[in-house]
């Protein structure tokens, strides 16, 4: 049976489960109330009968490892058909399994979804109609105002969720670090994970936002990647470094697939397991074993300029560390990440990753603050700021630094925060086309300054 095969269930002609998965999304998106939007998700996930199969159709709908292949919906003809209350969820569970595991794609995929949903009732006025139902969950987007983490504060686990390991906020202290260390290179790249399930890999960011513009990519890696596995690395432009090389890359990441793939790329390996550990969340083989096991993968390849392992090299001391980094740097990398020999991969930001690189500082006036959301609502989300820096007009949103007391205590006394100056650093500085304002990478505010400073670092 497939890995997205719904198992079949006894079935209401008054009541099946697609209609109550609809009758879900009208009550939950009725209200913008984030306690009453998880009170219906309960008494439908929880307390009704077919709390087993609406928990599947959100998997199907907010699993970031369940993709559909479809970008957008084609029209829909004349019904030659309608579903019968006892064929509807058995002919939708079908579809998207053909569709989730690419049984079914191209102008195939196009007609059958355009025939599955011309057959289903969109009778409902102004509520949500089985078609539309289905329709939001081929396009993974429920339109209802919640996403996993709420279905998950419900029943815990029941929406896998998409985490990576990251580097440490904050650098380290050579001198206190256990030798010896792995140090790799700090990429100017867009974080990258490939994951090969049922013949198929889907690239993936840090976020678990699938990357849908790097198709040479996606192929060579489906011929040449073993099933089950997961890769762990960077998209980086081919021959540029720095902020040339990370914007253009990122105009790529961000256009529609097929547009700028004249921008050519390299994906950089640091790390990999295999899908079981990665789905799992446990990977106990520590950090040198599995840098192995992906160099050797690696080294099997024969597109050298496609997919390449990440430098590496293993430092005894502060004075090894020190020696890699001044040549990465000189390389026009942003600085190196260094790792511990024995950590786990750990899916959350550890000290078994940290960043070392340069940063610079600005002083900037705060001419704004906005509101947080998640833990941060009702406190601040950050500042905004302005000014002069190294010549060029700069404005930033800076959202990173805070203390939780401060995020609380300078949204309360907000109107006496703005129009002070904020010490802000930064990795570099960008201008985006056609503008003049400038704005910063990657700002962290460090402090409040005084006005008489402005300008003075």
């Amino acid at each position: 049976m497939s890995a997205f095969d719904l198992s079949v269930v006894e079935e209401s002609s008054l009541n099946h489960p697609l209609r109550v998965f609809a009758n879900m999304l009208e009550d939950v998106q009725s209200t913008s109330s984030k306690s009453d939007k998880q009170a219906y998700i309960q008494s439908y996930i929880v307390d009704h009968a077919y709390k087993d199969e609406i928990r599947e159709l959100l998997r199907l709908a907010l699993s970031p490892y369940v993709r559909f292949g479809i970008a957008s919906l084609p029209d829909i003809p004349a019904s030659v058909r309608s579903f019968t209350d006892d064929e509807i969820l058995t002919e939708t569970r079908a579809l998207l399994t053909l569709l989730a595991n690419r049984d079914l794609t191209g102008n195939a995929a196009r007609d059958a979804v355009a025939a599955h949903l011309a057959a289903l009732d969109d009778s409902d006025g102004d509520g949500v109609s089985t078609r539309e139902a289905v329709r939001r969950i081929l396009l993974k987007d429920l339109r209802a105002g919640f996403s996993e983490s709420t279905v998950n504060k419900v029943v815990k686990g029941c929406i896998p969720v998409f985490e990576c390991q990251l580097a440490h906020s904050e650098m380290p202290e050579l001198d206190q670090l256990e030798y010896p260390v792995m140090v790799q290179p700090k990429y100017d790249g867009v974080r990258c994970i490939a994951i090969k399930r049922a013949g198929v890999v889907t690239l993936f960011s840090r976020n678990g936002i699938p990357f849908d513009n790097f198709l040479e990519l996606n192929d060579y890696l489906e011929r040449k990647m073993p099933e089950g596995v997961v890769l762990d690395g960077e998209v980086l432009h081919r021959t540029l470094s720095g902020e040339d090389g990370y914007q253009k890359v990122m105009k790529r990441a961000k256009a529609s697939p097929g547009k700028n793939d004249d921008i050519p790329i390299t994906f950089r390996v640091f790390d990999g397991m295999s899908l079981s550990e990665w789905e799992s969340q446990k990977c106990p083989r520590d950090t040198y074993m599995r840098y192995q096991g992906v160099s050797e993968f690696v080294d099997q390849l024969d597109e050298f300029e496609l997919v390449q392992i990440t430098p590496n090299e293993v430092c005894s001391s502060q004075t090894d560390v020190q020696r890699v980094y001044a040549r990465h740097l000189a390389d026009g990398w942003e600085g190196v990440i260094i790792k511990t020999l024995t950590g786990a991969y750990t899916f959350k930001r550890n000290k078994t990753w940290m960043k070392l690189k340069p940063f610079g500082s600005a002083d900037l006036k705060v001419v704004g603050a906005f509101e947080g959301n998640g833990k941060y609502a009702g406190m601040l989300g950050g500042l905004i700021c302005e000014g002069a820096h190294d010549g060029k007009t700069v404005h930033v949103e800076v959202g990173s630094g805070f203390t939780d007391y401060q995020r609380e205590s300078f949204w309360r006394f907000r109107g006496d925060v703005i129009g002070k100056l904020a010490e802000v650093r930064f990795q570099a500085m960008i201008k985006a086309q056609d503008s003049e304002i400038w704005s910063l990478r990657f700002p962290t505010f460090l402090r409040l300054r005084e006005t008489d400073t402005v300008g003075k670092l």
